[in-house]
């Protein structure tokens, strides 16, 4: 299957939106050709990584209704997409996201993935020669959940800080996805609550949302929205 920007800007209703990121994520584990594309391709495919993925899993947290209206405008205009009839918001509300990676730390990981099927998640990653030839290196690090934490708090606040460098209409939102940090514990969350909080209300956004991924008690992955400002 490819992926279009044209399919990606269609206005949907939520019930809609769902249904598609659905069946677009299920064809992107077609097979290891479909998986490389939506993994490393620009275009449409890292618009689906940077902005439907995290608005998605936004929309899931705070539980928005099926007949709000969702648009991702997958361009380069003020803002990167609007929801209509959000649970907490009578008007049509502008996001912008972003998200709290190390960009080129997560092209490597995604390259060494798609070439040897498994990359680490942590830890130092570069791209050396050897014998002639560029090669991926990749140290697996074990790192605590204050580790976690403190390189979740640092990639979030660079994020926000970056974003609230900029001019946006009136009353637009920031979405800060964090999802990728998949071994933060419950317990940990009031701490990286507290230390964006401190930057997010330093800017001009009318609202910050943190989206992150925790384990409960039973090791489940937990995606959570938490509100900054």
């Amino acid at each position: 299957m490819r992926l279009t920007l044209e399919e990606i800007r269609k206005p949907r209703s939520w019930a809609e939106f769902h249904a598609f990121f659905t069946t677009v994520s299920d064809g992107a584990r077609a097979n290891e050709e479909t998986k490389r594309r939506f993994r490393l391709e620009s275009g449409a495919y890292k618009r689906w990584r940077d902005e439907v993925m995290p608005l998605m899993q936004f929309c899931k947290a705070e539980s928005v209704a099926d007949s709000a209206t969702i648009q991702v405008f997958a361009d380069d205009g003020p803002v990167d997409a609007q929801i209509s009839g959000f649970p907490s918001s009578a008007d049509t509300t502008t996001i912008e996201i972003t998200r709290a990676i190390d960009g080129q730390d997560e092209r490597l990981r995604m390259e060494l993935l798609t070439e040897k099927g498994s990359a680490p998640g942590a830890g130092p990653i570069r791209r050396v020669q050897l014998d002639g030839v560029k090669v991926i290196e990749a140290e697996l690090e074990s790192q605590s959940h204050e580790d976690i934490a403190s390189r979740l708090i640092r990639l979030a606040s660079d994020s926000i800080i970056q974003k609230g460098a900029k001019k946006y209409p009136p009353s637009t939102w920031l979405l800060v996805d964090a999802v990728e940090f998949r071994t933060a514990t419950e317990e940990i969350r009031p701490r990286i609550h507290a230390e964006c909080a401190k930057v997010a209300t330093q800017t001009s956004f009318d609202r910050v949302y943190l989206l992150a991924a925790y384990r409960d008690e039973q090791g489940r992955v937990q995606v959570a929205s938490s509100r900054l400002k």
